[in-house]
């Protein structure tokens, strides 16, 4: 905020106005990495432990999770290109 008071242009303004606004938008960036990887990392440490459990499914997980299973399905697919269900399917043949 220093570099604003000093700023004598408006060109200048924008730009420092700018520079804050990609450095807001890299830090949130960064979190929602964070936050997208705990999910996923969560998810999986559900099916790694209940793999077996026939009633083991998306509703559970979430459940579990705090989530709705729209939200976790949506949101587990497209952080890695896989469905809950198939994963679970996975690691099930997997670990058997």
């Amino acid at each position: 905020f220093v570099a604003l008071e000093k700023a004598q242009f408006s060109s200048e303004i924008f730009d420092i106005a700018d520079a804050l606004y990609d450095e807001v938008a890299s830090q949130l960036s960064d979190r929602d990495k964070i936050r997208n990887s705990h999910l996923v990392s969560e998810c999986m440490k559900i099916i790694n432990e209940c793999y077996g459990d026939k009633n083991l499914c998306v509703e559970e997980i979430a459940q579990r999770l705090g989530f709705s299973a729209n939200y976790l399905g949506r949101k587990f697919k497209q952080l890695t290109g896989s469905s809950i269900a198939t994963m679970i399917i996975t690691v099930a043949n997997i670990l058997k």
